[in-house]
């Protein structure tokens, strides 16, 4: 269950109304993330999603479309936002995996659902060293999220600026509230414009 005070969010669509911009629905970043990890066809089992804020991270875990488990880790600088040195680099990264590797083990023994299979990471300027300690952490195979490719857009800026991948990830993930109520991810992806989404 999510709540909001319905004053916040009336002052929410206000300001986007004086902006010209009338959202669809409003979301929340649990189940954009989830509807992004929906987008994973041959995905099988139960998968976790990572993404990141400036001091925050959010994991989720979903099974098929359900979402299953949510966890916010606070973290701060998650996005690295400045060029750290070797040590303080490498101290963040293995905090981070093992906020991961504890949350994971949480939802395993509490669920009773499958064990997670594999882990997507939203963008991040260290993804890859990320994912590599989440593999040596937990076992658990772990792979990038690139938006351009997996949402078939060809824009040159969403393609190469790291910063508006990270930002708009929520956006995208509530854009794609529309998805379920078509059928097949093709059909959906061909369907434009998209929903207005906030």
């Amino acid at each position: 269950v999510a709540a909001a005070r319905i004053g916040l969010l009336a002052a929410l669509t206000d300001e986007l109304g004086a902006l010209g911009i009338e959202p669809d629905a409003i979301d929340i970043p649990e189940f954009a993330q989830r509807n992004l990890g929906a987008l994973a066809a041959d995905a099988e089992g139960t998968q976790a999603w990572l993404a990141f804020d400036a001091d925050s991270c959010l994991l989720t875990v979903q099974l098929g479309e359900q979402l299953c488990f949510a966890r916010r880790i606070p973290l701060a600088g998650a996005r690295v936002p400045v060029a750290l040195d070797e040590a303080a680099l490498t101290h963040l990264i293995e905090r981070l995996a093992l906020h991961v590797h504890r949350s994971l083990e949480l939802f395993e023994r509490q669920s009773g659902l499958p064990a997670v299979l594999g882990v997507t990471l939203g963008p991040h300027r260290h993804a890859e060293l990320i994912a590599a300690e989440i593999l040596v952490r937990t076992g658990i195979d772990c792979q990038v999220f690139d938006p351009g490719a997996a949402l078939a857009i060809e824009d040159r800026l969403l393609r190469s600026e790291l910063a508006l991948q990270q930002d708009g990830l929520a956006a995208l993930g509530a854009a794609l509230r529309a998805r379920s109520a078509h059928a097949g991810r093709s059909g959906w992806l061909h369907r434009l414009p998209w929903p207005k989404a906030a």
